[in-house]
């Protein structure tokens, strides 16, 4: 006689959405995360970087302690920049190395100086900057022209 009814409750339309855009956020999030990843892996894994990083660092270094008042690149009387280098210097890379190294395949290196205002007081000669770059061929045929020495 009487027809059992059994109440199944569904999930709406909204319940739905809202669990699709929870998902959505985040997939998107765990796919960021991986390309980030992977860009950092290609950069770090890459030996031309690491080791062109290591000859600017090097350079960067060598001129570090040059930037005070008691150096031959400042009157001593006034501290102002005198003896700076002009423009871009070569700085010789050394002899070659392993075979994964960037001095096999054509490598330069070179630095400039430049007054900087690092105080903010507008005295442009306060501080130097010391630029570096580390140009190797990789690939580009006018490579040796876009390196700066």
């Amino acid at each position: 006689m009487g027809d059992a009814v059994s109440h199944q409750r569904g999930v709406t339309l909204v319940e739905v959405l809202v669990a699709s855009v929870i998902a959505a956020v985040s997939v998107a999030g765990t796919a960021t995360a991986f390309v980030a990843a992977a860009r950092m892996t290609r950069t770090q894994s890459n030996p031309g970087t690491a080791e062109a990083s290591v000859y600017a660092r090097q350079t960067a270094e060598r001129f570090r302690d040059r930037v005070a008042c008691d150096d031959l690149w400042f009157d001593p009387a006034t501290c102002q920049p005198t003896g700076l280098p002009a423009g871009w210097q070569s700085d010789p890379l050394p002899a070659g190395a392993g075979t994964e190294s960037i001095l096999n395949i054509g490598a330069r290196r070179c630095y400039q100086v430049t007054p900087r205002d690092c105080g903010g007081l507008g005295i442009v000669s306060d501080c130097l900057a010391i630029e570096v770059r580390v140009c190797w061929n990789d690939g580009d045929p006018n490579w040796s022209i876009n390196c700066p020495c």
